[in-house]
């Protein structure tokens, strides 16, 4: 009898399995259209073809399957070396996603709770003063509230970005070679606004690659690897280029008088060396599809190649707006709020374009972009290394253009065949709670 049950064990949970071992062109399974994916290749060669885009890398995942990953224009302009699938891109503030889910898999093994003192871990951060704003110019008071590990999350820490106080302090926070150093310093200037009180994008982030550190005892780049990287097999993600990679660094360009400009090619990146300090706000490189194994796994909710990441919950926390007690949200408007690590569309109809409510999105400097979309089992991801940030609007009409291609037919057949299989879930598992029982 052990022997059967241990068959049926083994039986059950395979169907149950959630796989990040993506199965590719396959468009009618997951109902997207063809012809209408069609659409993102005219945008983007209408770009290029203009002298707006030097090239792109674009990746639609629906149900577990990569549906449509291309690449369009020129990795290097000059010598017509076309960009490609597997070139390697700067993710910039992508990285801050990846950052968090590293910090909450600390948070699982109860190394610190989010309504936590940061001070309690970092105790820099200790009786912080607050900059005021008056008719006399800059002064200082004490800060009335302590800044608390999820306002490093969600950006209410009173920290933002570089800024003429960090100037006239002498802080130059872009020339530290250490976390710790980048600590002591960022802690010796007064924070911008209360904690707690106010979103506003900065350099939080990097305070949570610092406290992975404090707390793991290890380097943010040797715990990303190890409990990230390894696990879903993110082999082209790292915070540098090794050289034998540097074929597929994509170059860098800037916008200038309507002229595609070389910026930055690997014999002058700052991807060709490992930083004195790894930032955890936007230090990575990586690739469309190493990237893609790391949202697949937060659309698995938390699980990718047979590893979890982390718990269904958290994964549901991070979901979550974190704004909601939040009355200033900056440039977070319009439907949108902000979960852990990324922002939220909480209502879709306000932001009044094509999205669906719950789903998780961000962006970086470089110009690169994702979203997940939890109702629909499907994300996307824009690549390209583009100067200035979000001149044209390549990565939202991307997103555009990947709902309009939809097609669910037999959506409705579909749901009633998900509900049968549950139901015959729930009889298997009585089924198999007898056997065991037994």
């Amino acid at each position: 009898m052990k022997k059967h049950t241990i068959v049926i064990v083994s039986l059950f949970a395979s169907l149950l399995l959630i796989s990040c071992n993506f199965k590719t062109n396959d468009l009618e399974a997951t109902h997207l259209s063809q012809e209408r994916l069609a659409r993102i290749d005219t945008m983007l060669n209408g770009y290029i073809n203009a002298g707006k885009l030097s090239g792109a890398t674009v990746l639609i995942s629906r149900d577990n399957q990569i549906k449509y990953l291309k690449s369009f224009g020129y990795s290097n302009i000059s010598d017509s070396i076309p960009l490609k699938n597997n070139y390697i891109h700067g993710i910039a503030s992508m990285t801050k996603l990846v950052t968090c889910v590293a910090a909450l898999t600390l948070y699982e093994t109860g190394y610190f709770k989010m309504n936590d003192r940061l001070s309690d871990y970092l105790p820099e951060f200790k009786n912080m003063k607050v900059f005021v704003n008056n008719a006399n110019g800059d002064t200082t008071k004490e800060a009335a509230n302590p800044i608390l590990i999820k306002d490093l999350f969600r950006h209410t820490s009173g920290l933002k970005y570089g800024s003429m106080e960090y100037e006239t302090a002498g802080v130059d926070l872009g020339n530290v070679n250490s976390t710790s150093e980048f600590v002591q310093k960022i802690a010796a200037i007064p924070l911008h606004f209360e904690p707690g009180t106010t979103f506003e994008y900065g350099y939080s982030i990097d305070i949570i690659g610092c406290l992975i550190e404090k707390l793991s005892g290890k380097t943010l780049r040797d715990y990303l690897i190890e409990n990230i990287f390894v696990p879903l097999k993110m082999d082209d993600t790292d915070f540098y280029v090794p050289k034998e990679k540097m074929d597929r660094l994509a170059n860098f360009y800037m916008l200038r008088n309507d002229s595609l400009i070389l910026a930055e090619n690997y014999d002058k990146s700052a991807y060709k060396t490992l930083p004195k300090m790894y930032s955890g706000g936007g230090g990575l490189v990586s690739t469309a599809e190493d990237y893609a194994k790391f949202l697949q796994m937060l659309l698995n909710y938390g699980e990718c190649h047979e590893k979890r990441i982390l718990g269904r919950k958290t994964v549901e926390l991070m979901q979550t707006d974190q704004l909601s007690d939040v009355a200033n949200k900056g440039f977070l408007s319009k439907g949108q709020g902000h979960g852990l690590g990324s922002g939220l569309i909480n209502n879709a109809g306000q932001y009044g374009e094509l999205y669906s409510d719950g789903s998780l999105f961000w962006m970086g400097l470089r110009n690169t972009y994702f979203w997940i979309d939890y109702k629909e089992n499907l994300f996307g991801i824009f690549m390209t290394q583009m100067s200035p940030f979000m001149v044209f609007p390549y990565g939202e009409q991307f997103r555009i253009l990947t709902y309009q291609a939809i097609e669910d037919k037999n959506k409705l057949n579909a749901n009633r065949e998900s509900l049968i299989i549950f139901n015959n879930s729930q009889v298997a598992a009585r089924f198999l709670l007898l056997l065991i029982v037994s």
